[in-house]
């Protein structure tokens, strides 16, 4: 909605450059966006340096790399022997199974390939979810404990700048948190729960090449340029799916950067991909490998508009998401509505104006001709209902400001006319505190479970400057009980999803929405 939005608010005369590295149906989007004329520019063979594709085998006593054609990865090119070895490790107190490292696993086998790895250049290792993150770094602070004679990540950093990074670490989420102890060892770790502030500052550093070694999950697919010489696949999956080709496409360009490194490798940890890729165990597991490999596979961009013409699930567990997103998409539609209605006055044509408006967008440009009809059924019915809902010019132009459903909209209205006196000329805290009412309501990533003045008393800490490892410590102290706060990530999510970006779109409308307070009401 974003695209059709700013298309239509561009002039004929506007100069429009679309740039992708991962967009297989450009041509398309181009003739929609930009109109016949437009010139397409691919380079798909053409790169400013080389990457190289290994896979870890382990069939005998020590494993090694197996590099392969990058165009055909059925064909080996070259080995690099002797890179694994299992080593025995100490044992602590009552423990008497013997432990070795690496274990012939995705994430074991990942650090090891690191740690050896490091000394020619920076090492990322990808991981699927956040979990998986703390989990792989859980692993390295246990290895090492436990007298792992390997050198560790911090001896290939800038002792200097770590030292302040990892001070910053510690003073935000606490000496005892994974991400501190990490950090003593020069490993650190990035995803979607890493506090913004933090997340900058591990980039800046990757970047300025003062630390060598991150555990990420795809957050370090999206923009980020960062001089990463390996990047180490531990698993391909997120949670229950596979990662989308174009996400991996993605990710995989972050390994060699041109004017850093002339080379970057993508390495699969699991040997199993490789060792048993032509057993029938193994084959399916192999062609997906090369599927996800493939750029020719990466999806085509596709309107999000164009899934209520999905079927209905058959499956009954499946049937409520699939309402939630069907309810969701006419959500967006309505938004997108009332931000194209500022311009609808009482000598248009409803019908033909947003047909217009409909057939400016890209689900429509994509839709088959059934569903074009649909489409023009349905953005008609919504406007209606907008019209119906607030029929005043005004207040439909500032609605639209406020990037929230009109339901939403109107009641945020009226709460603030009725509360307008109690929020002039008071101090941050006591507007957020009345406000906090309108917040705890709207922002879907604050926990309904908690009650609405304890979630209110860890924001007024949020707001005040609190740590997160401090705002962690209030929700153990208040004895919060909620899955969605079981963790200092967790607790990071709420904090900085809920209070500082959601509810900032919030109180952000309720500043746009003031504005009409000094119109003359509409009856």
């Amino acid at each position: 909605m974003l695209l059709s939005s700013l298309k239509q608010k561009l002039s004929d005369e506007t100069q429009i450059i679309l740039i992708s590295a991962v967009l297989p149906n450009t041509k398309d989007i181009g003739k929609w966006l930009i109109g016949d004329n437009f010139a397409l520019i691919e380079s798909k063979k053409i790169l400013p340096l080389n990457k190289s594709i290994a896979f870890t085998s382990w069939t005998r006593p020590k494993g090694w790399l197996c590099f392969v054609k990058e165009e055909n990865i059925d064909k080996e090119d070259f080995y690099v022997p002797y890179l694994l070895e299992r080593k025995k490790l100490k044992l602590f107190g009552r423990e008497t199974k013997d432990r070795f490292f690496p274990e012939k696993k995705p994430y074991h086998i990942s650090l090891s390939l690191g740690f050896r790895l490091i000394e020619n250049g920076s090492v990322a290792i990808f991981v699927g979810m956040k979990e998986s993150a703390i989990k792989v770094a859980k692993d390295a602070i246990d290895v090492f404990r436990r007298g792992l004679e390997l050198k560790t990540p911090l001896s290939s950093s800038k002792e200097k700048e770590l030292k302040r990074l990892n001070k910053y670490i510690e003073n935000l989420l606490g000496s005892k948190s994974v991400q501190a102890k990490a950090s003593k060892l020069g490993i650190y770790i990035h995803h979607g729960s890493t506090p913004h502030g933090l997340r900058l500052s591990l980039e800046y550093a990757m970047l300025n090449e003062h630390i060598k070694f991150i555990i990420c999950t795809s957050t370090l697919a999206q923009g980020v340029n960062l001089p990463i010489r390996y990047l180490i696949i531990a698993t391909s999956r997120q949670g229950r799916n596979e990662i989308k080709i174009s996400d991996f496409h993605n990710l995989i360009g972050r390994a060699g950067r041109a004017g850093i490194h002339t080379e970057g490798s993508i390495i699969f940890a699991n040997h199993e991909l490789y060792d048993r890729r032509s057993q029938s165990y193994g084959k399916q597991s192999w062609s997906k490998t090369k599927e996800l490999l493939s750029i020719e596979n990466v999806e085509i961009c596709r309107s999000c508009i164009l899934k209520i013409f999905d079927d209905k699930p058959a499956n009954e567990a499946d049937i409520e998401r699939w309402e939630n997103i069907i309810s969701n998409i006419r959500k967006e539609i309505e938004k997108f509505l009332i931000n194209s209605l500022e311009d609808f006055g009482d000598d248009n044509n409803l019908e033909e104006f947003v047909s217009k408006i409909t057939k400016n967008t890209l689900a429509y440009y994509q839709a088959k001709d059934i569903e074009k009809e649909q489409l023009l059924e349905i953005f008609l019915s919504i406007a209606k209902e907008i019209i119906k809902k607030e029929s005043s010019p005004e207040r439909r132009i500032v609605y639209s400001r406020a990037i929230i459903s009109i339901d939403e909209a109107q009641e945020i209205h009226e709460f603030l006319k009725s509360n307008i006196g109690d929020l002039m000329n008071k101090d941050s805290l006591e507007i957020l505190k009345k406000l906090w009412s309108i917040i705890y309501k709207y922002s879907k990533k604050i926990p309904r479970t908690i009650s609405e003045n304890k979630i209110f008393n860890l924001c007024k800490a949020w707001v005040a400057g609190e740590n997160f490892n401090s705002l962690y410590n209030i929700i153990i102290n208040e004895k919060i009980r909620s899955n969605r706060m079981s963790s200092l990530d967790a607790t990071i999510d709420i904090c900085e999803k809920g209070f500082g970006y959601e509810s900032s779109f919030i109180v952000g409308s309720c500043t746009e929405i003031l504005d009409l307070l000094d119109i003359k009401e509409q009856n």
